[in-house]
């Protein structure tokens, strides 16, 4: 009989070692709270105090604003208690704690904070978005980081320390936070190499994609036809091990490799992407996308643009040449001809954005303008028109009472949309965007200018150049003459 009492005793004694207790709340439960209407909603309107606190049976948690812009609360909805960046939550009880567990709230994974504790250590479970502390104290204070580093919003957002659930483990039990990774992981904060290799090691965090910073040791294969792919291997700055392999990654965005020299050894990369162990190699994972290279990312990359054109009327510049010059202070300083589909009117929103517009003769009348018009609908314009193709277009001005505003413009030639058409002009910035102004001459087929077409008979002698430029007498060579073209 006593053994049985003994071993009862001890079981429960054991019981009890192991306990902890969890503690929810509705907002009613913390002092400093008050309600002072309802929304819409017939949700509580709340107020809190600079500092607030929950207390219960010895235990407590106690929110200051601290350096905080706002002051801690809870949400009478989601129950969940938040507690803003920059201030401090402090957890009391009269037995001494060895661990904590925090449930983060739906609004804490959107803002979730770097926590930093008085005491002990504080650890994250990225798969079931739970806190943890352990170490050995009456009394503990945590403080929000400023950013929410490890939130789904990104970490420009400000932080937040959200939870509707809080465990406390005493007498030395510690609580199982499962699968601990630190997720304090953006561009600027890659893991090393060793770190990516620990947690490989350690088989933490391999159902997330992490970046990871290295430099490039040697390059097994690029692949720039069917796949588009590299494997190469990385360590960390001023080492040549341990090594991590990049397996079958792609380039920029996610773009494909075009090129074996867009990477080389000791370029120093940031990859994005999986951890795996793949039968004792530590890779990130096939399918990875390089973010940066020697610190520029794709925003700082340019892709190779080769002009097509000259200038000439033969061999006029398109509209992504006139982008690209214009971009890079390349342009001509005189006229060139310039070819493009006329896409319709340039139309200026929101101060810069430029797109091209086509329009509709919708009482079949030969023009567009206020009478086709729609609400809320912008009309042709006989000042300007969009040239180029799909892909790219430009601003083009059709100076008032020049042959080609009078023969191109699509207020009063809606058949011009869509059109072919070479123009002679000076590139410079039109509508906030690479534009051609001055233009004097136009073509329909590349190869006479539109001189014959307006006021011909002023110079039914005149000889112009396959550029469309006007020439002596004495020019030799192709010159155009009343839209012919000739040899002298």
């Amino acid at each position: 009989m006593k053994k049985t009492l003994l071993f009862i005793f001890s079981l429960f004694v054991a019981t009890m070692a192991m306990a902890h207790t969890e503690y929810t709340w509705t907002w009613e439960s913390w002092a400093g709270i008050t309600k002072t209407g309802v929304n819409k909603n017939g949700t509580p309107t709340l107020t809190s105090a600079d500092e607030i606190t929950f207390t219960k049976d010895g235990f407590s948690i106690v929110a200051n604003k601290a350096g905080a812009s706002n002051a801690s609360t809870v949400n009478a909805t989601d129950k969940d208690f938040r507690a803003y960046a920059k201030s401090t939550v402090t957890i009391k009880n009269t037995t001494k704690m060895s661990g904590l567990q925090f449930n983060i709230s739906s609004q804490g994974k959107k803002r979730l904070a770097e926590v930093t504790a008085s005491a002990g250590k504080v650890t994250v479970n990225p798969s079931t978005w739970i806190v943890t502390w352990t170490g050995d104290a009456e009394e503990v204070t945590f403080t929000v980081g400023d950013n929410a580093t490890y939130g789904t919003e990104g970490a420009t957002k400000h932080g937040q320390l959200c939870f509707d659930k809080i465990g406390v483990y005493t007498n030395g039990e510690v609580p199982n936070a499962g699968e601990i990774v630190d997720l304090t992981n953006t561009p600027e904060t890659a893991y090393t190499v060793a770190k990516a290799i620990e947690l490989i090691t350690a088989g933490a965090g391999l159902d997330k994609e992490v970046y990871v910073k290295g430099t490039i040791i040697n390059i097994e294969s690029i692949n720039t036809t069917q796949y588009g792919n590299a494997t190469y291997n990385i360590a960390d700055a001023g080492t040549k091990e341990p090594l991590l392999k990049v397996f079958r990654g792609f380039y920029y965005l996610g773009d494909k490799f075009t090129s074996e020299t867009q990477i080389q050894d000791g370029d120093e990369v940031v990859v994005y992407g999986k951890l795996k162990d793949h039968k004792g190699t530590k890779e990130v994972d096939m399918g990875n996308k390089i973010y940066s290279i020697n610190g520029k990312t794709a925003s700082d990359i340019e892709p190779p643009y080769t002009v097509v054109g000259d200038g000439t009327l033969a061999n006029a510049y398109t509209a992504a040449d006139v982008i690209y010059l214009f971009k890079h202070d390349k342009a001509p300083a005189g006229n060139v001809w310039v070819k493009g589909e006329i896409l319709g009117n340039v139309v200026v929103t929101s101060g810069a954005t430029v797109v091209p517009t086509v329009f509709t003769d919708v009482n079949k009348d030969g023009k567009i303008d206020d009478k086709d018009a729609g609400e809320g609908e912008t009309v042709a314009s006989a000042s300007n028109i969009s040239l180029g193709d799909a892909n790219d277009h430009i601003s083009v001005q059709l100076t008032f009472n020049t042959a080609p505003r009078k023969k191109i413009n699509i207020l009063d030639h809606k058949e011009n949309i869509g059109k072919k058409v070479w123009l002679y002009g000076k590139i410079e910035k039109y509508c906030s965007i690479p534009g051609l102004k001055g233009v004097t001459e136009f073509s329909w087929d590349g190869v006479a200018t539109g001189i014959n077409n307006v006021n011909a008979a002023a110079h039914n002698d005149a000889l112009y150049n396959v550029a469309g430029q006007r020439v002596s007498d004495s020019f030799k060579g192709i010159v155009i003459k009343n839209g012919r073209k000739y040899i002298k």
